[in-house]
């Protein structure tokens, strides 16, 4: 089964680098059923939407250095770092597509 993502119009601090997936469709290492456009056989750690463009990847490795990153096998987010830093950790939640925030929930994601 392939899963589209969907990701809603956010405010984020360090930058857009999500919205760029939306609407593609998800692929792991082990179903490499990737878009004719484009080959991303730098993907080797998870699955991620994939699209034309690679603007951040949350599933990549823990990559603990000091040194700058030679490859993009790091958690990325392009606007934040870009590919020569691998981030530390990374936190993704998931919701129903229908899902409703409650008014105390929207003011806190406003801040």
């Amino acid at each position: 089964m392939i899963y589209k993502g969907v990701f809603a119009e956010a405010n984020y601090v360090i930058g857009d680098s999500l919205s760029t997936h939306s609407g593609a469709h998800f692929y792991t290492v082990d179903h490499p059923n990737q878009p004719k456009e484009s080959k991303h056989e730098w993907i080797r750690s998870g699955g991620w939407w994939l699209n034309h463009i690679m603007t951040t990847s949350l599933n990549g490795l823990n990559i603990l250095s000091t040194d700058k990153v030679e490859s993009m096998e790091g958690i990325t987010w392009l606007t934040f770092g870009g590919f020569q830093n691998s981030l530390v950790s990374t936190e993704i939640k998931v919701r129903p597509k229908k899902f409703k925030m409650h008014a105390k929930e929207k003011a806190l994601s406003n801040v």
